[in-house]
């Protein structure tokens, strides 16, 4: 069994050990060092390995000889497996120097495990207090690099959810103590804690807070912040409703003060775009939103005049061509429009072409008299065409050269 030194002192980065065995990784370039005590949390529980470095111990607290890169760190039946990246070097040779009995030390990347230390133990908070205020059960959880997430069985809402917040900070105000311990299996027996699975074996239990203050009582494998108040703070990004209950995203510690300041940036800049104050930002947004489907309703009235005052110079066509062919840029409801209002004076096709990218166009076809059902089986077979229709209009997409795609309209039948 290896002892876990975060188990007791979370902020140790630096420690000696001893080589109990050392054995070639599966990976070309990786061997694998199982060492008597470690300060390298091993994956699991939703959360990523420690990563750092190993060499051989001087005896004075510093490494002596090649230092190697740890990228990944596994356990097994309470053995931490840590596995180094030695590049071309010859792993027979590199073995040799990391003989069973030699003292090693070890140095982890500390600040990627203070973060982590800080979100994990504000979701504890976090989903401890969801427990015991709503009855939800945490029954996902995953610590990325950017956000944590996490995974409430029930159904909240924004009031719920704010407040679950509020207490969260109202904790880590406090500065509680956190503490980790192993209890007996009797102890284990008759104890109330949370857990995502039955668990076997020693079970590692996390409190936040003593006696009467304690506020979660957690099973977890993970290293955790010495108290409350090194979590900093902790900040709801979204929540979103998810297989029935709801999926918490979260930042806590200088995740969440780097999330404020990014999000204070845009408003700055969205006020100064705005040439308003930072309170009045959603105010003027409002205002905007409405001014623009003001607009847009003009626009829509004046397209709608364009298409028919457009429709009613092209039908003096219709007496000198049987088919007519439209390349314009406008949305599917105006192109109905404008075919709807051409049928009646072409004795063949009415079509419009609507570009949409490179040899590429949506289209809308008409005809008062045509076999449209006929004209879509020789339109698919010499263009590249998906869609359809009934009676007397088809639409749909078609790839081909715009040239190429006119001259055939213009002489079908």
């Amino acid at each position: 069994m290896t002892i876990k030194i975060y188990d007791t002192q979370p902020h140790q980065a630096r420690f000696t050990a001893s080589v109990l065995s050392a054995f070639k990784g599966p990976n070309k370039g990786e061997i694998c060092l199982v060492l008597d005590r470690t300060a390298f949390f091993a994956e699991g529980g939703g959360q990523a390995c420690d990563t750092g470095e190993i060499g051989l111990s001087d005896g004075s607290g510093d490494p002596k000889g090649p230092v190697f890169p740890v990228t990944d760190v596994q356990e097994k039946e309470e053995t931490v497996y840590h596995y180094m990246q030695i590049g071309d070097q010859d792993p027979d040779a590199v073995l040799a120097l990391f003989g069973e009995g030699c003292r090693v030390i070890g140095q982890i990347d500390y600040e990627k495990r203070f973060d982590r230390m800080q979100q994990h133990s504000g979701e504890h908070i976090f989903s401890g207090l969801a427990h015991s205020l709503y009855g939800c059960t945490n029954v996902g959880f995953h610590l990325g690099d950017q956000v944590t997430t996490l995974d409430l069985d029930k159904e909240l809402n924004q009031q719920q959810i704010d407040l679950i917040e509020e207490k969260t900070n109202r904790v880590i105000y406090q500065d509680l103590p956190i503490l980790v311990f192993y209890p007996s299996k009797e102890e284990l027996a008759s104890m109330d804690y949370r857990s995502k699975k039955e668990l076997t074996g020693r079970v590692r239990i996390v409190d936040i807070g003593q006696n009467e203050q304690r506020v979660d009582r957690c099973a977890c494998c993970a290293p955790h912040t010495a108290s409350t108040g090194e979590i900093g703070m902790v900040r709801i990004l979204r929540w979103d409703r998810y297989k029935g209950g709801v999926r918490i995203t979260i930042v806590c510690g200088m995740r969440a003060l780097k999330a404020v300041r990014e999000r204070m940036d845009m408003l700055r800049e969205t006020a100064d775009l705005l040439t308003t104050n930072q309170d009045q930002v959603s105010r003027s947004v409002a205002a905007l939103k409405d001014q623009l489907k003001e607009e847009k309703e003009k626009v829509k009235d004046l397209s709608g005049r364009l298409i028919e005052a457009k429709a009613e110079s092209l039908k003096k066509l219709g007496k000198d061509q049987k088919n007519l062919v439209l390349t314009e840029p406008v949305e599917m409801a105006q192109a109905r429009k404008l075919v709807n209002e051409l049928m009646p004076g072409f004795e063949g096709l009415a079509a419009v072409l609507m570009p949409a990218g490179k040899d590429e166009y949506t289209f809308l076809i008409g005809s008062e008299s045509a076999d449209m059902t006929a004209f879509m089986k020789e339109f698919k077979e010499v263009f590249s065409v998906r869609g359809g229709g009934k009676g007397k209009m088809v639409q749909g997409s078609v790839t081909g050269q715009e040239e190429t795609l006119v001259n055939f309209l213009y002489n079908w039948r």
